[in-house]
């Protein structure tokens, strides 16, 4: 099991002990984040890739110089 897991697991366990605290979602979020690397050949909504690049502007980036540019590629004979 990964470190971050067990923390977040942990974390858990002890919020549940305490029975007033409920953790926050975005934190849980972070703490059980992981990197996908492979991809399902679906193609997702616009709506979907809206809401992702929205939140996508949103990121903080270092020293706030906010340099974040983002491309969408649809196309699978783009992306070989």
């Amino acid at each position: 099991m990964p470190m971050i897991r067990i923390w977040a697991y942990l974390l858990n366990l002890i919020i549940q002990a305490r029975g007033t605290l409920k953790m926050n979602e975005v934190i849980q979020n972070i703490l059980t984040r992981r990197s996908i690397r492979t991809y399902k050949e679906e193609q997702i909504s616009d709506e979907q890739l809206n809401v992702i690049l929205e939140a996508g502007k949103y990121a903080p980036s270092g020293g706030n110089s906010q340099t974040w540019r983002f491309t969408v590629v649809q196309s699978k004979d783009r992306t070989a």
